[in-house]
């Protein structure tokens, strides 16, 4: 049992508990207004951020514990901040209201960490200085908006949870003496859960939390009694917080005992009598003594139960440990209110002879500007403890590469020193080593999942894929590793590793053929004239359709023996070109022959365009396809390489990994002008490939070889279809209108029309005189205009919609909220917080059925 000498002072003298000792308090207080994005952030928190009030608790004891730490870690720069004598603990106390008085009661929360000053008491919790934050909660507000992960984890603001279950509270805080504040005084933050304002002042009791500190005091609302119970508060630290703290959690309680009465002093018996007289009154009083039962007392007795006096969870077999309390850890110290997609807990030594354990967790869903901060770098993903106690979560810029920047880490070192400064941590040996082992052991828990829970590794490559494609890009040590944990659909199969389609390779094979087009669904890109005899023959192929697919293919040039064949691109080999049959050989010389007077005439009439014919070994059905030169740029690339940061703003990406991909992409371009290198790569000359089993090319030898058609004709219906290839083959053309007006043209001479004919428009009214005025204060008011398509709508005429009665005796329809008019194309109708409508065959229903109950109007 421990007592401590300031909370048994608290017991004696409740918190404000006198009205004219707190109305002196009030003398000197300090009103302040709530900013307005306080207010809705509150309110948010309240009524649906969370779907447990029971989380105000670890919102509380984790504000506590990073308290202590704070503390803790300041004496350790700070020489005139001490400790003291005093544990570095966090206590609860539970406070009922006699029963003649009526109320609840109040739960306190009261820590021994840093404390506030007045100034920080109004900007921890009366302010939001985070950036960002009016966007966050207008879309947390949004009725359709999902909620994203933890509102209070985002913004450190997990004190206002408490008013989940307070009606009104009172901090009382009392930072440690230091030079410039040597004689700190304890303040108080007083708020009401449906206030609009906070008071800030000075303790009227004095000092009541001893050499520093915080005390949290929530006077509970109605109906709130049960976080009174001692069981439910053992309940609550057990599920949230039993491992999620480095310090002690003490539950206190006042506990009636019975106890033996201990007189002041025993009366001794006086007598003249003999020793032989003596010795029988002895005798005597040893007999009545043994028959006379001891006095006893009740007594009222504080008591301090520590809670969370379990092993942490780190430090347990991994066998021992259920997968609830692994879940339940990652929710209390990562402050996501889902549990972990997987998780890593081992044991290991470094090389510089510590050694440590440690607990790898991967999320099952992302923060929405995830990407956004893995750019720049995310820090805090390591938390670094030595013998459990807490030292850093910042080692440095980027020691967890911002490709595993979605992990939460907890490292738990058997021994380093704990006086050295962070910049003498981030330096030593141990810690450079500790970095290989996450890594490595981050890369052996996916390779685990992917060979064993396949389902559950498709739910992580979708989560983490594209992560892992860009850590293939920035890391040389471990792609090869990560190159086995690549996944992807081709033409035949759907979430493909490198593995299995090298093991499904034809004979001859040493290629791995992929087509790349950014944002194309994949069925599109199975569909491309690229990969028709591709297809046909029974080979398969990589569809990439995200933004860093074909980034990390060419990082990786070849997966083990086999290189990778972008194939839209000139040059392309089946692998089995060695055993083509010689009747083959001579039908594709016989082509190439008969289709030389095309091939000419092509090369001579768009020379600038077209760098070289070639009777296609690719295609089956299409026309004609343009290929790459086979060291030049793909198409792919080129359509991403062409976005400029200027133009970036203006785009919207539904995939973030694509905004992110672009963004950089524009980053190399910013400079005013174009690389030179892509310049270069952009106007070369392409090859084209003809199917000469496609009816347009037969005839279009046809047309060359006769002479009887027109040149201009034949050159326009030729660069007709030269710019629908390069559009189906995934380039952009030079000049769009030109190519619509051959079009236009083409249109005509199909239905007969002349190329002449002019459109015979009306006369275009000019716009007014340019107005002389100035501008005025306000936008003129437009009054509507009724429309005849509008429906006056009479919710009486609607008898069986489920109603009920107001407080005046008025019907109101539960869940339902009517537009006073509909219009013809839709009678909208919303329910829940979502939209809903009806369509026009469905209010006739309803009308319909209106009319069947004996209301013929509407």
């Amino acid at each position: 049992m421990r007592l401590s000498s300031t909370l048994l002072l608290l017991l004696s003298s409740p918190f404000l508990a006198s009205s004219a000792t707190a109305q002196e308090g009030q003398e000197t207080s300090t009103k302040h207004e709530y900013q307005s994005d306080v207010s809705r952030l509150r309110n948010i928190v309240v009524n649906s951020l969370y779907g447990t009030k029971s989380i105000f608790l670890r919102e509380l004891l984790s504000n506590s514990n990073d308290a202590l730490e704070k503390l803790r870690l300041t004496s350790l720069i700070d020489k005139d901040v001490a400790i003291g004598f005093g544990e570095l603990n966090v206590t609860i106390r539970a406070e009922r209201d006699p029963a003649e008085i009526g109320g609840i009661g109040r739960l306190v929360i009261h820590d021994t960490g840093i404390g506030m000053t007045p100034e920080e008491l109004k900007k921890n919790l009366g302010t939001i200085a985070k950036s960002g934050t009016s966007d966050f909660l207008s879309q947390s507000e949004s009725p359709s908006a999902k909620a994203d992960g933890n509102l209070i984890g985002q913004f450190g603001l997990g004190f206002y949870s408490s008013f989940l279950i307070a009606s009104h509270v009172r901090v009382a805080s009392l930072p440690p003496p230091s030079v410039s504040n040597p004689h700190p005084k304890q303040y108080v933050f007083e708020s009401a859960a449906d206030g609009t304002s906070f008071e800030i002042y000075e303790d009227p009791r004095g000092n009541t939390l001893g050499e520093r500190g915080t005390e949290v005091l929530m006077v509970l609302k109605e109906g709130e009694k049960e976080w009174l119970e001692a069981d439910k508060l053992r309940e609550l630290v057990a599920k949230h917080s039993s491992f999620a703290s480095t310090f002690p959690i003490y539950l206190e309680t006042v506990q009636t005992v019975t106890r033996p009465v201990s007189p002041l002093e025993a009366a001794e018996p006086t007598s003249s009598a003999s020793d032989d007289d003596d010795d029988d009154d002895e005798g005597e009083v040893e007999e009545e003594h043994e028959e006379k039962e001891p006095e006893t007392e009740e007594v009222e007795e504080v008591a301090f139960e520590r809670l969370n006096k379990a092993e942490p969870l780190w430090m347990r077999d991994p066998k021992a440990v259920e997968k609830e309390e692994y879940e339940e850890f990652y929710k209390a110290t990562s402050k996501d209110s889902v549990a972990p997609l997987a998780w890593s807990h081992f044991k290991a030594d470094s090389g510089a002879g510590i050694s440590f354990r440690a607990l790898i967790f991967v999320p099952s869903e992302l923060p929405t500007d995830f990407w956004g901060k893995a750019e720049k770098g995310i820090k805090g993903i390591v938390r670094l403890m030595v013998k459990r106690v807490f030292i850093t979560d910042d080692l440095g810029d980027n020691y967890i590469p911002r490709w595993l920047s979605f992990l939460k880490i907890h490292v738990d070192a058997d021994d380093l020193p704990l006086t050295v400064s962070r910049d003498t941590i981030t330096s030593s040996r141990f810690v450079n080593q500790l970095q290989r082992t996450l890594i490595k052991k981050s890369l052996d828990l996916f390779t685990k999942i992917a060979t064993s829970e396949p389902e559950k590794y498709e739910k992580l490559w979708k989560l983490v894929g594209n992560a892992l494609k860009i850590g293939v890009t920035e890391t040389y040590t471990d792609r090869a590793r990560l190159s086995k944990l690549l996944r992807f659909e081709t033409n035949l199969n759907k979430f493909v590793s490198l593995d299995e389609y090298a093991s499904r390779r034809r004979a001859g094979q040493t290629q791995i053929f992929f087509l790349a087009g950014v944002g194309q669904p994949t069925t599109e890109l199975a569909k491309s004239p690229f990969v028709e005899k591709l297809h046909a023959r029974g080979y398969e192929v990589l569809l990439l359709d995200q933004p860093m697919d074909e980034v990390c293919l060419s990082h990786l040039r070849n997966y083990e023996s086999m290189n990778f064949q972008d194939v839209t691109k000139k040059g392309l080999k089946f692998g089995d070109e060695d055993i083509v049959e010689a009747d083959e050989k001579a039908e594709q010389e016989r082509l190439t022959e008969e289709f030389s007077p095309l091939i000419s005439w092509i090369k001579d009439a768009f020379k600038s365009v077209i760098k070289d014919v070639i009777i296609s070994q690719r295609l089956v059905t299409s026309p004609t396809a343009i290929v790459s030169d086979d060291q030049g740029m793909s198409a792919n690339m080129l359509r991403v390489s062409s976005v400029s940061s200027s133009s970036f703003d203006s785009l919207h990406f539904a995939d973030p990994c694509l905004a992110s991909f672009f963004q950089l992409m524009a980053a190399q371009s910013d400079n005013g002008k174009e690389d030179p290198m892509l310049t270069m790569m952009r106007s070369q000359a392409r090859a084209l490939e003809i199917n000469p089993h496609s009816p347009i090319i037969k005839g279009l030898l046809e047309e060359i070889v006769s002479g009887d058609s027109d040149e201009e004709t034949l050159k326009e219906t030729m660069q007709t279809l030269l710019d629908v290839t390069l559009l189906r083959s995934g380039f952009e053309l030079e000049n769009v209108n030109t190519f619509f007006g051959r079009v236009e043209s083409l249109l005509r001479r199909s239905i007969n029309v002349s190329q002449s004919a002019k459109t015979k428009a009306p006369p275009v009214k000019p716009a007014p005189e340019v107005e002389a005025g100035p501008l005025a204060d306000k936008p003129p008011v437009v009054e509507s205009q009724e429309d005849e398509s509008v429906v006056d709508l009479d919710l009486e005429d609607f008898p069986d919609l489920p109603v009920r009665s107001d407080e005046t005796g008025g019907r109101m329809y539960e869940d339902l909220e009517f537009r006073n008019t509909v219009t013809s194309d839709e009678f909208k109708v919303g329910g829940g917080g979502e939209a809903g409508g009806f369509s026009m065959e469905q209010l006739e229903e309803l009308m319909a059925a209106s009319k069947a109950g004996g209301h013929d109007e509407l």
